[in-house]
């Protein structure tokens, strides 16, 4: 009795050969499009916080010139944003475009326009002329003018963030502008050294968090910070910070200057030493506040 051969066939090896090579194609596919996802969803968030930072930009700009203490109407100066690009350090790649366009508002009640408040004293409402004919919504043209903000990477419509807002006509100051230091209440700085340091040795560094507090003393969720060198300081060093957190910053004893610019790994290593004051600056409800570090020494 004749033995039946055993083991694997060269069209079987074929055939499982080309069904793990497909396997692996199609696993580096869907490796390449969740990456490909991930980078997209990540630059649509710096996208949302530019826009974020111009609309926080034109909020404390109407608040100063169309409020209490200003000195344009409500109408004017908006020219000075209007279809105007702009780019921002901290969003490299980035180009946000403001459009402003005048917007008037509805009363949101057509029955309680349809109330004749001069007639109310003898008990009578008139009738309209054209029952069939409904009413008119009151209007209060130029009380607000409608913001869109575009921030985009690329010339494909697809990668832009979209951000749209209605300013309305400020009536009063409102805010920390009521309060003698609104910085000092309004940001809370806390440092990886435990307290703020006296000294920092060469090319040492110190990281600084705030904490954003509105009037009311509750935390203010993402807000927008901006962190730099007064310009009173005796020294000077490098700031870093993150778009994606920008109320945490790292300060660094040297300033780096590029030999070859666009690559890092040519920067030269400069130390100032000197003083520095570090200071956080935020917008609350378009109210401008700082608050800044005691002067840190820095050692050469």
């Amino acid at each position: 009795m004749r033995r039946r051969a055993s083991g694997v066939s060269l069209a079987e090896a074929i055939i499982a050969s080309f069904v793990l090579t497909a396997a692996m194609i199609v696993s580096a596919s869907l490796y390449h499009t969740a990456l490909n996802h991930s980078v997209r969803i990540d630059r649509r968030h710096l996208a949302s916080r530019a826009t974020a930072e111009r609309i926080e930009e034109i909020r404390s700009w109407s608040r100063n010139e169309h409020g209490t203490n200003g000195t344009l109407e409500f109408t004017q100066g908006w020219g000075k944003f209007d279809g105007k690009d702009v780019t921002y350090p901290e969003y490299p790649g980035y180009t946000v475009h403001t459009k402003i366009d005048p917007h008037d508002l509805f009363s949101p009640s057509s029955a309680f326009e349809e109330i004749s408040f001069s007639t109310l004293e003898d008990d009578t409402i008139p009738i309209p002329e054209d029952p069939d004919v409904p009413m008119e919504q009151r209007t209060l043209e130029r009380s607000s003018y409608l913001v869109t903000v575009t921030a985009s990477w690329s010339d494909n419509k697809r990668d832009e963030v979209v951000t749209r807002m209605l300013v309305t006509d400020p009536v009063r100051d409102q805010g920390w502008d009521n309060v003698s230091d609104p910085g000092d209440k309004a940001i809370e700085l806390s440092y990886s050294t435990g307290g703020a340091p006296a000294s920092l040795p060469k090319g040492a560094s110190v990281r600084i968090s705030a904490t954003i507090k509105d009037a009311h003393g509750a935390k203010v969720l993402n807000p927008g910070v901006r962190w730099y060198v007064d310009p009173d300081s005796s020294g000077n060093g490098t700031v870093e910070t993150r778009a994606s957190d920008s109320t945490q910053v790292k300060f660094t004893n040297e300033v780096r200057v590029e030999r070859v610019p666009g690559k890092p790994s040519s920067a030269m290593k400069v130390h100032t030493a000197g003083s520095v004051v570090l200071v956080a600056r935020v917008r609350l409800g378009g109210i401008e506040v700082i608050k800044h570090t005691p002067p840190i020494r820095l050692l050469d």
